[in-house]
């Protein structure tokens, strides 16, 4: 028998062992059920979050690529609604109501806005709340057009303070601007839900918008999309929670919780359930303004066994080693939980980055039109995007031996890092990206079975950047075109994976929309200067013989008034000389103007037939001497027998005269020279034009045969500058060419090379 002191009391102290072991594991699985179940929640918390966040960042992104497109080019009804068509936004995401545009209209133009819109077809059109004010906003696109968006078409969105609110922050700050909870006056029936919009501001391309009195001035519109509140996060909690049930959330559009302020969500369950498991309250930036995302849990959020397990503890105190090894195993999905909300927040805060990324590039591509800027921002966007050590983008270019590549823009390297080797030629490995065939993605380019085919290099030269991870992705413009590549790399394996891939296609897309949008504003630039220099040369080159014309009508009229001198048969005969010289000057420049649009319309008209050359050569010649006796002409005809051509002969005269012309009024007085030959193979008639007076610089002489090109100003000899490009496309015509040589200071030689028939090749 055990005679220890302890011994009557061993039961007890067996029992209270066994409770306070009891309660020890009832405190370890009440503490870690509820550690487990918070970080589940903090976990839905992130996802709910990063959900709605990425939805309404592609909104926004598309709202700023429409907004590009519009601040660019003239968008008319059909390629905005196919433009809207292709995004796909309606399809995929519920809630946003459309794509739409507002128009700013002064008050001196609405009138006129009206019936432009009526003579369009839509003629009960007008632009309402209708009231006077200095300027309107009218609803001008929305697509789909369908029954619902259009009772909105013609709206003044500015005449109602909360989206005149949104509309002024966005045109002021240049960025895009939600508005608070409105009403859409898309909404009917007893079905109405609460909504808001997102407007992104739209300024007349080529002005100042760096202050807020700039982008004032400049603003032309809005592109803005309306939201039914309750379709959009629908649609996200129907993605992200139907299948688990165990939480519900209500967003408020402010800071404030209120019925006044409720976008989504039914307010009886936040008075149902007063004090849920877990509540949280989480702020969203969206477009500028605030929003208030509270999330609470429902009663079937903890399992069962987090319910109940405690109280299992307690009852049966035998179970104390299971129980232990279950809280063990709950602080292991603990730490899980934990790891993977970590995760989660880090991946929630990389998509942040790369949308803040996206969305500096987005508003970069909408404000930049100059080339050089705009492909440096897109090098660099990119290569952060994807992570590499380096990223380029080659620029794809024709020469006269075919496709080459020149190295555009560069990012993570010194460009003295390529100088020394040669550009990327089409091999196995650049082939897909410089004909836009494919992406290329490769863990390890150099064990690549088209790697290091072709000589000299056999691969990488030596001293290259180190590249083993390999991405490069086509950069093709909406025509079909391939621009380029973008092309980027890193020294360490499987640095690239699907979603950089992902990633900088979209970056390669809107590169080449931003750099096809600005050749065109560089083109316009160019068509605007030409317009200008046309319009100085012609309005001088009018205006002489109109002078002239003018003060012999003057003195005609003086004359026949006066008693003192009288109006002789010789002197009204010298006037009518110079008078007719004057308005065959006009005829000409008509007659050249004319040539010039059947030109471009591809309506000049030609009646061929066989000729021999050198009669209408020497004919034409012949002629020009005698309209020009002060002038030294020389001919030099190296041919015996006919050249036979198949020609319209009186184009043929109109480019003879041309040269000779240029020949008299560039040869400064000196001998002008006509030569005819055949070419050595027999093959061509070649006639050459030459002067000895102060010749074509070299750059003048590679576009000496453009519109309106001058090899000098206009104030120093006379012409519009369309005579050798209309002499040119005549050539051209006759399926021959046209060359010019010339050295400053010494004179000009143009040579036309007409193709002979058989018959003449074979009478030599």
């Amino acid at each position: 028998m055990d005679q220890s002191p302890l011994a009557p009391f061993r039961v007890q102290l067996s029992i209270a062992l066994s409770l306070l072991l009891t309660a020890a594991a009832w405190y370890l699985v009440t503490t870690s059920t509820a550690q487990y179940n918070e970080a589940r929640f903090n976990r839905r918390v992130y996802e709910l979050q990063s959900a709605i966040t990425f939805r309404m960042q592609t909104y926004i992104n598309a709202l700023v690529q429409t907004s590009s497109a519009f601040a660019v080019t003239q968008i008319d009804r059909e390629d905005f609604e196919e433009y809207v068509q292709r995004s796909g936004l309606i399809a995929k995401y519920p809630g946003i109501q459309g794509i739409g545009y507002t128009a700013r209209i002064p008050a001196e133009r609405l009138s006129d806005h009206i019936e432009e819109m009526r003579r369009d077809g839509f003629t009960n059109y007008t632009v309402w709340p209708e009231f006077a004010r200095e300027e309107y906003f009218s609803i001008v696109y929305l697509e789909p057009f369908e029954w619902r968006n259009q009772r909105a078409f013609g709206y003044d969105m500015f005449t109602e303070p909360t989206r005149r609110a949104a509309m002024a922050a966005a045109r002021d700050s240049g960025r895009p601007a939600a508005s608070g909870r409105v009403t859409l006056v898309q909404e009917v029936g007893t079905e109405q839900q609460p909504g808001f919009l997102i407007y992104v501001p739209v300024y007349r391309s080529g002005m100042p918008t760096a202050t807020v009195g700039e982008r004032r001035e400049a603003l032309q519109g809005f592109v803005y999309s309306p939201f039914r509140a309750h379709d959009l996060f629908e649609a996200i909690r129907v993605s992200h929670l139907d299948a688990r049930p165990d939480i519900y959330f209500h967003v408020f559009d402010s800071a404030e919780i209120g019925r006044e302020s409720l976008l989504f969500g039914d307010m009886t369950l936040l008075k149902q359930n007063p004090d849920p498991g877990f509540r949280s309250l989480e702020e969203l930036n969206v477009a500028g303004r605030t929003w208030t995302l509270a999330i609470s849990t429902r009663p079937a959020f903890d399992p069962l066994w987090t319910r109940f397990g405690p109280l299992a503890v307690l009852m049966v105190g035998i179970a104390i080693t299971g129980l232990v090894f279950a809280t063990f195993r709950a602080n292991r999905n603990e730490r899980t939980a934990n790891e993977k909300t970590a995760a989660l927040l880090k991946q929630v805060e990389s998509q942040n980055a790369d949308l803040e990324i996206i969305n500096e590039v987005g508003q970069k591509l909408t404000a930049e039109l100059d080339l050089e800027k705009l492909v440096q921002s897109i090098t660099d966007a990119a290569t952060r995007l994807c992570k590499a050590e380096f990223g380029a983008l080659f620029y794809k270019v024709t020469d006269e031996e075919g496709e080459s590549l020149v190295l555009y823009t560069l990012s993570g390297a010194p460009r003295e890092a390529f100088e020394k080797f040669p550009l990327p030629r089409n091999t196995g490995i650049f082939e897909p990206t410089f004909m836009g065939e494919r992406i290329v993605r490769s863990d390890n380019i150099t064990q690549d079975e088209r790697y290091g085919k072709h000589s000299p290099h056999r691969g990488m030269p030596t001293g290259h950047l180190p590249v083993v991870s390999y991405l490069a992705v086509p950069v093709t413009s909406r025509s079909g075109e391939v621009i380029g590549g973008l092309v980027f790399g890193h020294s360490k394996p499987a640095m690239f994976r699907e979603r950089e891939e992902r990633l900088v296609a979209g970056i390669a897309s809107q590169a080449a929309i931003a750099i096809d949008n600005a050749r065109l504003f560089k083109r316009a630039q160019q068509a605007v200067q030409i317009r200008d220099d046309f319009l100085s040369i012609a309005s001088h080159e009018f205006r002489s013989p109109l002078s002239t014309l003018s003060m012999q009508l003057q003195i005609f009229r003086r004359m026949s008034e006066s008693t003192d001198t009288p109006l002789t048969s010789e002197r009204i005969a010298k006037g009518l000389n110079a008078c007719e010289r004057q308005v065959s000057r006009l005829a000409a420049l008509v007659d050249d103007l004319l040539d010039v649009t059947q030109i471009e319309a591809g309506r000049l008209s030609f009646h061929y037939e066989h000729t021999d050359l050198v009669d209408l050569v020497k004919t034409i010649f012949d002629g020009f001497c005698e309209s020009n006796e002060a002038v030294s002409c020389e001919l030099y005809c190296e041919v015996t027998g006919a050249m036979v051509v198949d020609c319209d002969p009186f184009r043929i005269e109109q480019v003879m005269m041309n040269l000779l012309s240029n020949a008299v009024k560039y040869g400064e007085g000196k001998p002008i020279g006509l030569a005819i030959r055949r070419s050595e193979d027999g093959s061509q008639a070649i006639v050459a034009v030459s002067d000895s007076g102060m010749g074509i610089d070299a750059d003048s002489q590679a576009r000496i045969f453009d519109r309106f090109h001058r090899a000098v100003s206009h104030e120093s000899i006379s012409g519009l500058g369309l005579g050798l490009f209309i002499s040119n496309q005549i050539v051209a015509a006759h399926g021959g060419t046209i060359e010019v040589n010339s050295t400053p200071g010494r004179g000009s030689t143009f040579t036309v090379y007409l193709p002979l028939l058989v018959d003449s090749q074979t009478s030599k």
